[in-house]
């Protein structure tokens, strides 16, 4: 790991007014309110203004329009977008805490399987190298089935729109329809192939509706990336042009969506050579955080994750076969490690999760 990791979050909520207090006007009236709350708390913020880019120096209020709003009872979407903080120290926990202290004081948060917390994690200024990107993907293939286990049901469901499993990117489902194909570096050439002609990778019409296999999508991230031709973005992000999606804005050949995948490898690249030093990988997973231990738990996962999988794990590393993927043990010892490397005493209410659901494995 050359630089130091920094990160970003984004906390997505359904807020209202306190019971017995008198209900907001409008999203502007509850943003603006919250707004004054959390500057007399010390948190640095803003809400954010149409046309006007952000800086990233101190905490963004914005619409979430995904969420929605309750109008008839004054209920209403709202995301808090952090400031860049340093992995290394703590003010991120000093943030949290004081904001969590606000809404819990002044404000009612309602739990909705349409919030969800996202964890942006960089090494700017320094930027990824192609190998470590790399394994990055096979990390987050491998580990997905432990990292699954401290999830809400909902959001590891098969159709979950805006976190689906990164193995149904299309650059590994694709690998179903291709016919006459005998090896991966085949199939990765053909895709090669196809992609420069403009072509989409067919789509099967009797599709398994099963992921595929975790030693089959290593294989083709491993192909990937010693062929050179394909980034992680679209190994891990492939969307299908014959898709509904694609057909709608007229996509011709296959493109990279990663805002819809647990993983979002796409904010990693500005050019599609390598990596950028301002890019991102970004963890899509996590539900809404009602609490703040909720929030430094997910903000944890994320950020140790990838120091430990940049500081201890190579692309070859992963058993052939992988089975059926990472166990919580193995999930454990990563993040400790990733721990260490960023200083961190310990990782709190994550720790007691990971306990809990090892015994339940043993």
């Amino acid at each position: 790991m050359a630089s130091p990791l920094k990160f970003g979050v984004e906390l997505e909520l359904f807020l209202g007014h306190k019971q017995g207090k008198s209900p907001y006007k409008s999203w502007t009236d509850l943003a603006d309110t919250l707004s004054r709350r959390l500057t007399r708390a010390g948190v640095p913020n803003h809400v954010k203004k149409r046309g006007v880019k952000e800086t990233y120096k101190d905490w963004s209020l914005m619409r979430e329009m995904t969420i929605g709003e309750d109008t008839m009872n004054a209920l209403y979407g709202i995301e808090l977008v952090s400031p860049v903080f340093d992995a290394r120290q703590s003010q991120w926990v000093v943030d949290i805490q004081s904001i969590y202290r606000v809404l819990d004081k002044h404000f009612t948060t309602y739990e909705s399987p349409k919030c969800s917390t996202h964890v942006h994690v960089s090494t700017s200024p320094d930027a990824l190298t192609k190998e470590e990107a790399a394994n990055l993907a096979a990390a987050v293939l491998y580990y997905e089935p432990a990292i699954d286990t401290l999830m809400p049901a909902h959001r590891v469901a098969t159709n979950s729109y805006w976190c689906r499993s990164n193995r149904v990117s299309h650059m590994f489902a694709g690998i179903e329809s291709v016919q006459g194909i005998q090896t991966i570096d085949g199939y990765v050439q053909f895709c090669k192939a196809e992609h420069r002609a403009g072509r989409p990778i067919p789509v099967s019409p009797s599709p398994s509706g099963s992921l595929v296999g975790l030693d089959t999508a290593l294989k083709i991230v491993r192909a990937c990336h010693e062929g050179g031709e394909f980034g992680m973005d679209q190994a891990m992000n492939w969307f299908s042009a014959s898709s509904a999606y694609g057909q709608t804005k007229g996509m011709t050949p296959d493109f990279v969506k990663g805002k819809v995948y647990k993983w979002n490898f796409d904010s990693l690249y500005r050019s599609k050579d390598a990596p950028s030093k301002d890019g991102t990988l970004e963890f899509r997973l996590p539900p809404g955080s009602l609490c703040a231990e909720d929030a430094g738990m997910w903000v944890s996962l994320a950020v140790t994750f990838v120091a430990g999988v940049l500081a201890s794990v190579h692309l070859n590393d992963f058993p052939s076969p992988a089975g059926s993927g990472a166990s919580v043990y193995e999930l454990k010892v990563l993040l400790e490690h990733g721990r260490t490397v960023l200083g961190w005493q310990d990782l709190g209410l994550l720790q007691d999760q990971l306990d809990q659901l090892e015994q339940l494995q043993l």
